[in-house]
């Protein structure tokens, strides 16, 4: 019986799972779920006159009091704070108690299903307990960069259904104070004329300053007048509308916090647009002085560019520089390679030890290490010091950034069976921690540590001495 009798205390509903709020009894769970959410933040981002209901620790479970210096959770009798929902990120602010402390709110959380939302409270000023009256501030600045940002969305939403089409649909989002992301249903890529017509058309409604009206209406009286609904929602049997000026531009069925005004969005900027899944692309964009931000950043460095092209066009300058840029890179390649050639440079730090020319059975073999060279000038030199060779094998290995390296084998067509290239690099790349392939006149291969270059080299000759003798 007393087994039994502990089954059913571990099962109880408020003994939770792992990472959720568990409760002292059922009774307190109850308690909480009657007392209701309660919130005022559509309206208010100040409430006075709060009463705390319930207070958890760190771990989620139930206490009487959070001290000083301590963290954990405040549900209260009322609240300005809005909870993650519908991609809007949770309000932050403070909690200040009747003796003037004030703690950090740092996110907002359900507690469970049909129960009210947790405070998340940072290193607290002063002492909390139940049933103390507090006040609540959200954070206004962070707010309205999150209300701007919001309505953005809605109004990016119109825009691409009036420039792709009506198969646009909301596939997700992200609404924070710094930036937006809308995910939404289409199957290619943006064009530029696209991007930038969707932009203007968004930065119009933000110039026409419409009113955004919020209504709480039946869901199915709602959908019928044309609010948009997001696939796959649940929807309870009243629902909050957002709608722009008259509703033609923009209705959607929505939960946040908006602006009162469009103009109040100020302007909005695509930042990126890229694809995310099979038929789902993403736009990401700033609004307010994010955009500022980002468009006098630009405008910066803009004007940085031109004051280093002087007088003329500027793009003329960049491609004449571009192209400087590349012919001198080329050229310096070709330098690289001549010097490996003469047998000098071949690499700093004694590299030229690294290097071994020796005849086997009448053929030789040259073995190198060569430094400060990309692929293709080590291709390039592979090429030559085989076209040198009546019969011989050139196995050339070079560091690379990041801490790679490269492997080249070459063989003369007479050995290329005796000795084929695509063995010897399979035989020689793992030592140098990587692998590869090739035909059995050429093969090259990839590694990942520089420091066994030496001892590739020395492999090498051993094995293409065995394959000749």
């Amino acid at each position: 019986m007393e087994g039994q009798r502990e089954k059913a205390r571990a099962g109880s509903s408020f003994e939770g799972k792992k990472d959720e709020f568990t409760f002292a009894s059922d009774q307190d769970r109850a308690s909480l779920q009657q007392a209701g959410d309660v919130f005022e933040g559509y309206i208010e981002t100040h409430v006075k006159g709060a009463s705390v209901l319930a207070l958890f620790d760190d771990k989620k479970k139930p206490v009487t009091s959070l001290n000083e210096g301590a963290s954990g959770y405040a549900v209260l009798a009322k609240t300005p704070f809005y909870v993650e929902a519908g991609g809007q990120i949770s309000d932050q602010g403070w909690i200040e108690t009747a003796n003037g402390g004030r703690s950090r709110v740092t996110g907002v959380v359900r507690l469970g299903a049909g129960l009210p939302r947790a405070h998340r409270l940072e290193n607290i000023e002063q002492r909390i307990a139940a049933r103390d009256i507090v006040t609540a501030q959200v954070d206004e600045e962070r707010r309205d960069a999150t209300r701007r940002n919001h309505t953005a969305t809605h109004l990016l939403h119109a825009a691409l259904r009036r420039v792709l089409g009506s198969h646009v649909k909301q596939a997700g989002s992200l609404v924070a104070p710094d930036r937006l992301r809308f995910d939404f249903v289409h199957f290619s890529a943006l064009a530029p004329e696209e991007r930038k017509e969707i932009e203007r058309i968004v930065n119009q409604a933000i110039l026409e300053n419409a009113p955004v009206n919020t209504a709480v209406k039946n869901t199915q009286e709602a959908i019928a007048g044309g609010a948009m609904a997001l696939f796959g929602e649940k929807y309870g049997d009243k629902v909050r509308v957002v709608s722009i000026g008259d509703g033609a531009f923009s209705t959607e069925l929505c939960g946040g916090t908006h602006v009162r005004e469009t103009g109040d969005i100020g302007v909005f900027l695509m930042t990126e647009e890229s694809g995310v899944a099979a038929g789902v692309r993403r736009i990401e964009a700033v609004t307010g002085l994010g955009a500022y931000d980002l468009a006098r950043a630009s405008i910066d460095e803009l004007e940085g560019a031109r004051q280093l092209a002087g007088p003329g066009p500027l793009p003329a300058w960049i491609d004449q520089q571009s192209k400087s840029l590349s012919k001198l890179q080329k050229e310096i390649q070709q330098l690289k390679t001549k010097i490996a050639l003469g047998g000098g440079g071949l690499g700093a730090g004694g590299a030229e030890k690294e290097t071994l020319q020796i005849e086997i059975g009448g053929s030789t073999l040259i073995a190198r290490r060569v430094d400060d060279v990309d692929s293709e000038s080590l291709r390039t030199l592979a090429d030559t010091l085989k076209s040198r060779l009546k019969s011989g094998i050139v196995v050339l290995a070079a560091p690379m950034p990041e801490g790679k390296v490269s492997l080249i084998v070459t063989v003369t067509p007479d050995l290329a069976k005796k000795a084929p290239a695509g063995q010897l690099v399979k035989t020689l790349a793992p030592i140098v921690g990587g692998g590869g392939g090739g035909r059995p006149d050429f093969a090259q291969a990839g590694g990942k540590d520089p420091s066994k270059i030496t001892e590739l080299l020395a492999a090498a000759q051993k094995e293409i001495t065995r394959l000749l003798q």
